[in-house]
Protein backbone atom coordinates (compact mmCIF):
# COMPACT_ATOMS: atom_id res chain seq x y z
CA UNK A 1 0.00 0.00 0.00
CA UNK A 2 1.12 3.57 -1.55
CA UNK A 3 1.41 5.72 1.60
CA UNK A 4 -0.49 9.34 2.05
CA UNK A 5 1.92 12.00 0.33
CA UNK A 6 2.56 14.31 2.91
CA UNK A 7 0.06 17.55 3.44
CA UNK A 8 0.89 20.58 1.13
CA UNK A 9 2.90 23.45 3.15
CA UNK A 10 0.88 26.03 3.77
CA UNK A 11 1.77 29.72 3.89
CA UNK A 12 2.67 31.56 6.32
CA UNK A 13 1.50 35.41 6.84
CA UNK A 14 4.28 37.55 6.00
CA UNK A 15 5.43 39.99 9.34
CA UNK A 16 5.77 43.65 8.54
CA UNK A 17 9.53 44.52 7.86
CA UNK A 18 12.09 45.41 10.53
CA UNK A 19 13.07 48.97 10.87
CA UNK A 20 16.28 50.94 12.28
CA UNK A 21 18.85 48.26 13.59
CA UNK A 22 17.16 45.45 12.92
CA UNK A 23 16.43 45.85 9.56
CA UNK A 24 20.48 46.55 9.36
CA UNK A 25 20.89 43.09 10.96
CA UNK A 26 19.04 41.34 8.66
CA UNK A 27 20.85 43.31 5.93
CA UNK A 28 24.14 42.07 7.37
CA UNK A 29 22.83 38.51 8.00
CA UNK A 30 21.46 38.28 4.24
CA UNK A 31 25.02 39.10 3.14
CA UNK A 32 27.36 36.97 5.59
CA UNK A 33 30.27 34.96 3.88
CA UNK A 34 31.65 33.83 7.25
CA UNK A 35 31.51 30.40 6.76
CA UNK A 36 31.41 27.42 3.96
CA UNK A 37 27.53 27.59 4.51
CA UNK A 38 27.40 30.86 2.35
CA UNK A 39 28.31 28.86 -0.90
CA UNK A 40 25.35 26.69 -0.93
CA UNK A 41 22.48 28.51 0.30
CA UNK A 42 20.02 29.78 -1.70
CA UNK A 43 18.89 32.47 1.30
CA UNK A 44 20.30 33.04 4.34
CA UNK A 45 17.21 33.41 6.87
CA UNK A 46 17.10 36.19 10.00
CA UNK A 47 14.71 36.20 12.09
CA UNK A 48 11.49 38.03 12.03
CA UNK A 49 8.53 38.71 14.37
CA UNK A 50 7.49 41.86 16.29
CA UNK A 51 10.79 44.71 16.61
CA UNK A 52 9.70 43.78 20.65
CA UNK A 53 9.02 40.14 21.38
CA UNK A 54 8.43 39.02 25.12
CA UNK A 55 9.50 35.70 23.57
CA UNK A 56 11.89 34.68 21.23
CA UNK A 57 11.89 31.26 19.54
CA UNK A 58 15.55 30.13 18.79
CA UNK A 59 15.88 26.75 16.33
CA UNK A 60 18.73 25.61 14.93
CA UNK A 61 18.81 25.92 11.16
CA UNK A 62 16.73 26.54 8.37
CA UNK A 63 15.56 23.58 5.94
CA UNK A 64 14.52 23.08 2.36
CA UNK A 65 11.87 25.52 2.94
CA UNK A 66 13.29 27.91 4.41
CA UNK A 67 16.29 28.03 2.46
CA UNK A 68 14.30 28.62 -0.01
CA UNK A 69 12.17 31.78 1.58
CA UNK A 70 14.54 32.77 2.74
CA UNK A 71 12.71 33.08 6.28
CA UNK A 72 12.87 30.78 9.26
CA UNK A 73 10.35 28.21 10.39
CA UNK A 74 7.80 28.14 6.95
CA UNK A 75 7.97 24.25 6.23
CA UNK A 76 6.20 21.71 8.30
CA UNK A 77 8.10 22.16 11.39
CA UNK A 78 6.92 25.56 10.87
CA UNK A 79 3.52 25.36 10.50
CA UNK A 80 3.74 22.83 13.90
CA UNK A 81 5.67 25.12 15.84
CA UNK A 82 2.76 28.07 14.85
CA UNK A 83 -0.17 25.25 15.59
CA UNK A 84 1.46 24.68 19.08
CA UNK A 85 1.89 27.90 19.66
CA UNK A 86 -1.75 29.05 18.97
CA UNK A 87 -2.90 25.95 20.43
CA UNK A 88 -1.37 27.17 24.18
CA UNK A 89 -2.97 30.47 23.29
CA UNK A 90 0.28 32.19 21.71
CA UNK A 91 -0.21 33.75 18.46
CA UNK A 92 2.66 33.42 16.11
CA UNK A 93 2.30 36.88 15.30
CA UNK A 94 3.22 38.03 18.53
CA UNK A 95 6.60 36.23 18.79
CA UNK A 96 9.88 36.47 17.42
CA UNK A 97 11.17 33.83 15.18
CA UNK A 98 14.87 32.99 14.53
CA UNK A 99 17.74 30.36 13.97
CA UNK A 100 20.92 29.73 15.85
CA UNK A 101 22.57 29.07 12.12
CA UNK A 102 21.56 31.55 9.36
CA UNK A 103 22.23 28.97 6.21
CA UNK A 104 20.86 25.84 5.23
CA UNK A 105 23.32 22.72 6.82
CA UNK A 106 24.21 19.82 4.66
CA UNK A 107 22.68 16.56 5.45
CA UNK A 108 25.38 14.11 7.25
CA UNK A 109 24.16 10.62 8.16
CA UNK A 110 20.66 11.62 7.61
CA UNK A 111 21.12 14.58 10.44
CA UNK A 112 20.88 18.22 9.56
CA UNK A 113 22.44 19.36 12.77
CA UNK A 114 24.37 22.76 11.88
CA UNK A 115 28.32 22.64 12.11
CA UNK A 116 30.06 23.94 14.80
CA UNK A 117 32.11 26.67 12.34
CA UNK A 118 28.69 27.82 11.38
CA UNK A 119 27.42 28.25 15.14
CA UNK A 120 30.35 30.43 15.81
CA UNK A 121 29.87 32.54 12.79
CA UNK A 122 26.11 33.07 13.42
CA UNK A 123 26.99 33.28 16.99
CA UNK A 124 27.14 37.50 17.16
CA UNK A 125 24.13 37.67 14.77
CA UNK A 126 21.62 36.13 17.25
CA UNK A 127 23.13 37.99 20.19
CA UNK A 128 22.63 41.00 18.42
CA UNK A 129 19.64 39.23 17.68
CA UNK A 130 18.28 39.55 21.11
CA UNK A 131 20.06 43.04 22.16
CA UNK A 132 17.39 44.32 19.72
CA UNK A 133 14.24 42.39 20.70
CA UNK A 134 14.71 42.25 24.25
CA UNK A 135 12.71 39.50 24.73
CA UNK A 136 11.72 38.03 28.72
CA UNK A 137 12.19 34.01 27.53
CA UNK A 138 14.08 32.68 25.04
CA UNK A 139 12.70 29.56 23.71
CA UNK A 140 15.15 27.56 22.50
CA UNK A 141 14.27 24.55 20.33
CA UNK A 142 16.54 21.67 19.97
CA UNK A 143 20.18 20.70 20.82
CA UNK A 144 22.18 22.97 19.15
CA UNK A 145 20.04 25.64 20.53
CA UNK A 146 20.19 24.70 23.79
CA UNK A 147 23.76 24.36 23.43
CA UNK A 148 24.18 27.91 21.80
CA UNK A 149 21.71 29.63 24.76
CA UNK A 150 22.23 27.22 28.47
CA UNK A 151 25.35 24.95 28.35
CA UNK A 152 27.16 22.66 26.05
CA UNK A 153 26.80 20.48 28.87
CA UNK A 154 22.98 19.37 28.78
CA UNK A 155 21.18 16.93 26.84
CA UNK A 156 17.85 18.04 25.41
CA UNK A 157 16.17 14.97 26.94
CA UNK A 158 16.92 16.13 30.26
CA UNK A 159 16.46 20.14 29.84
CA UNK A 160 13.05 20.65 27.77
CA UNK A 161 10.47 22.17 30.08
CA UNK A 162 12.61 23.75 32.79
CA UNK A 163 13.41 26.55 33.11
CA UNK A 164 17.16 28.30 33.31
CA UNK A 165 18.41 31.62 33.09
CA UNK A 166 21.14 33.76 31.25
CA UNK A 167 22.13 37.11 31.70
CA UNK A 168 18.57 38.20 33.45
CA UNK A 169 16.52 36.49 30.87
CA UNK A 170 14.55 32.83 31.29
CA UNK A 171 15.91 29.99 28.40
CA UNK A 172 13.20 27.64 28.07
CA UNK A 173 14.47 24.46 26.46
CA UNK A 174 11.63 22.51 24.35
CA UNK A 175 12.42 19.54 21.82
CA UNK A 176 12.51 20.66 18.22
CA UNK A 177 9.28 20.26 15.96
CA UNK A 178 11.21 18.64 13.86
CA UNK A 179 11.81 15.87 16.22
CA UNK A 180 7.91 15.17 16.58
CA UNK A 181 7.69 14.84 12.68
CA UNK A 182 10.58 12.12 12.37
CA UNK A 183 8.46 10.38 15.23
CA UNK A 184 5.22 10.43 13.09
CA UNK A 185 3.79 12.80 15.58
CA UNK A 186 3.80 10.43 18.16
CA UNK A 187 0.56 10.61 20.55
CA UNK A 188 2.93 10.30 23.87
CA UNK A 189 5.65 12.83 21.93
CA UNK A 190 2.86 15.30 21.42
CA UNK A 191 1.65 15.57 24.96
CA UNK A 192 5.01 16.17 25.86
CA UNK A 193 5.15 18.99 23.64
CA UNK A 194 1.98 20.49 24.54
CA UNK A 195 3.21 20.10 28.21
CA UNK A 196 6.09 22.27 27.52
CA UNK A 197 4.14 24.24 25.53
CA UNK A 198 1.72 24.99 28.42
CA UNK A 199 4.87 25.30 30.74
CA UNK A 200 5.72 28.47 28.48
CA UNK A 201 2.66 30.35 29.25
CA UNK A 202 3.21 29.44 33.15
CA UNK A 203 6.74 30.57 32.86
CA UNK A 204 5.45 34.02 31.33
CA UNK A 205 3.41 34.13 34.11
CA UNK A 206 5.93 33.47 36.77
CA UNK A 207 8.01 36.06 34.95
CA UNK A 208 5.40 38.99 34.95
CA UNK A 209 4.42 38.21 38.66
CA UNK A 210 8.48 37.98 40.42
CA UNK A 211 9.68 41.33 38.47
CA UNK A 212 9.06 43.27 41.85
CA UNK A 213 9.82 42.12 45.41
CA UNK A 214 7.20 40.72 47.92
CA UNK A 215 5.85 38.33 45.32
CA UNK A 216 1.67 38.75 45.23
CA UNK A 217 -0.58 35.52 45.41
CA UNK A 218 -0.72 35.49 41.90
CA UNK A 219 3.00 34.85 41.51
CA UNK A 220 2.62 32.04 44.67
CA UNK A 221 -0.09 30.58 42.44
CA UNK A 222 1.69 30.04 39.44
CA UNK A 223 4.88 29.05 40.49
CA UNK A 224 4.21 26.34 42.90
CA UNK A 225 2.56 22.88 41.70
CA UNK A 226 -0.99 23.64 42.33
CA UNK A 227 -2.25 26.65 44.32
CA UNK A 228 -5.62 28.26 45.00
CA UNK A 229 -7.23 31.12 42.54
CA UNK A 230 -5.08 33.85 43.73
CA UNK A 231 -7.27 37.04 44.85
CA UNK A 232 -6.84 40.21 46.84
CA UNK A 233 -6.76 39.50 50.48
CA UNK A 234 -9.80 41.14 52.48
CA UNK A 235 -11.66 40.88 55.27
CA UNK A 236 -13.64 37.73 54.23
CA UNK A 237 -10.24 35.47 52.78
CA UNK A 238 -7.84 36.76 55.04
CA UNK A 239 -8.11 32.92 56.66
CA UNK A 240 -7.57 31.59 53.09
CA UNK A 241 -4.56 33.94 52.67
CA UNK A 242 -3.06 32.91 55.93
CA UNK A 243 -3.68 29.36 54.72
CA UNK A 244 -2.11 29.79 51.03
CA UNK A 245 1.01 31.34 52.60
CA UNK A 246 1.24 28.58 55.38
CA UNK A 247 0.91 25.45 53.12
CA UNK A 248 3.68 27.37 50.48
CA UNK A 249 6.47 28.60 51.40
CA UNK A 250 8.21 31.71 50.69
CA UNK A 251 11.90 32.27 51.51
CA UNK A 252 12.86 33.54 54.62
CA UNK A 253 15.45 36.74 55.19
CA UNK A 254 17.68 36.45 58.06
CA UNK A 255 20.51 39.36 57.70
CA UNK A 256 22.46 38.53 54.43
CA UNK A 257 21.29 35.16 54.41
CA UNK A 258 18.19 33.79 52.74
CA UNK A 259 16.78 30.27 52.58
CA UNK A 260 14.14 28.76 51.20
CA UNK A 261 12.37 25.45 51.40
CA UNK A 262 11.44 24.37 47.39
CA UNK A 263 9.54 21.45 48.18
CA UNK A 264 6.50 23.25 46.52
CA UNK A 265 7.95 24.55 43.99
CA UNK A 266 7.14 23.53 40.36
CA UNK A 267 9.63 21.30 38.89
CA UNK A 268 10.34 23.26 36.14
CA UNK A 269 12.03 26.00 38.63
CA UNK A 270 14.52 23.86 39.83
CA UNK A 271 17.53 24.35 38.29
CA UNK A 272 20.57 26.65 39.70
CA UNK A 273 20.06 29.48 37.61
CA UNK A 274 16.30 29.69 37.61
CA UNK A 275 16.22 29.32 41.60
CA UNK A 276 19.18 32.28 41.85
CA UNK A 277 16.86 34.52 39.75
CA UNK A 278 13.70 34.04 41.81
CA UNK A 279 15.82 34.70 44.95
CA UNK A 280 17.34 37.91 43.09
CA UNK A 281 14.02 39.05 42.63
CA UNK A 282 12.38 38.15 45.91
CA UNK A 283 14.79 40.73 47.57
CA UNK A 284 15.69 43.12 45.08
CA UNK A 285 19.18 42.47 45.79
CA UNK A 286 21.92 40.54 43.53
CA UNK A 287 22.24 36.99 45.65
CA UNK A 288 24.70 33.50 45.53
CA UNK A 289 23.03 30.89 45.66
CA UNK A 290 25.10 28.42 47.79
CA UNK A 291 24.51 24.34 46.37
CA UNK A 292 27.22 23.04 48.99
CA UNK A 293 24.74 22.30 51.66
CA UNK A 294 21.67 22.52 49.57
CA UNK A 295 19.83 20.55 47.57
CA UNK A 296 17.21 21.37 44.32
CA UNK A 297 14.95 18.64 45.74
CA UNK A 298 14.03 20.17 49.18
CA UNK A 299 15.90 23.28 50.33
CA UNK A 300 17.95 26.08 49.28
CA UNK A 301 20.70 28.65 50.61
CA UNK A 302 21.60 31.81 49.55
CA UNK A 303 23.97 34.55 50.54
CA UNK A 304 22.20 38.15 49.74
CA UNK A 305 25.14 40.18 47.99
CA UNK A 306 25.71 44.08 48.05
CA UNK A 307 24.88 46.57 45.89
CA UNK A 308 21.43 46.92 44.10
CA UNK A 309 19.63 45.66 40.64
Amino acid sequence: MTAAPPAPVRAIPRPPAPSGPLAQLHRDIRRCTACPLAATRRHACPGEGPERAAVMVVGEAPGYDEDRAGRPFVGRAGQLLTELMEGAGLSRSRVYIANTVRCLPPKTGGSAEPPQEAVEACRMFLEREIALVRPAVLVALGRAALRALVSPKLAISDAHGRAYTRDGRWVYPMYHPSYLLRNGNDPALRRAFEDDMAGLGRLLRVHAATLRPRWSLEAIAWLYRSAPTPHTPNAHSRATTWHVLERFALPQVDGATITWDIRGVHEMFRTPSAIQELLRRYVGRPVRLDLTNSSLRRGVRATILAGTT
